[in-house]
């Protein structure tokens, strides 16, 4: 993506500094970063007391296929397997995951589709995100990008 006057283009980096991205980005003055453009932040050169808020299809978009966020997806699997001892159930893996999302339990209301998606995504075999996965962690990964998708854990009020 390139905005403003330069033409300058996002690379993302390899190797160890890839991960370091995330703490540092870098601002240019005529070519904001394309994640934070998309989420409507302030430039770096002026100061914001108050942000509008938005919300866009090119957001849902970019949360659920931005290659960070899909490795962010991955995290979450390996946080709530080393968290909770798996069981044939899963109840208590997807409340896990829903309280490191959401900061609470989830209802009753909330846990059934969830759980339903997490045994409809089980039971279908085929590639996910460009790779082929065993069935447990295509479903995992599902039920990730839907808690990451929540309003509630976008807009966080």
């Amino acid at each position: 993506m390139t905005l403003g006057q330069m033409k300058r283009e996002w690379k993302a980096d390899t190797g160890a500094d890839r991960y370091r991205r995330g703490v540092y980005t870098f601002f240019w003055r005529a070519t904001p970063f394309p994640f934070l453009t998309t989420f409507d932040a302030p430039g770096s050169q002026q100061a914001c007391t108050r942000r509008m808020r938005s919300n866009t299809p090119l957001q849902a978009l970019t949360l659920l296929n931005d290659p960070a966020l899909v490795e962010i997806d991955k995290s979450l699997v390996g946080r709530v397997y080393r968290e909770r001892s798996p069981t044939p159930d899963r109840r208590d893996e997807v409340k896990h995951a829903f309280l490191i999302c959401l900061g609470r339990e989830p209802t009753d209301s909330e846990l059934t589709p969830l759980m339903r998606l997490l045994e409809e995504e089980n039971r279908r075999d085929g590639p996910v995100f460009g790779r082929s996965y065993a069935p447990p962690i295509l479903g995992w990964c599902t039920v990730s990008r839907v808690l990451f998708n929540l309003d509630e854990f976008v807009t966080r009020e």
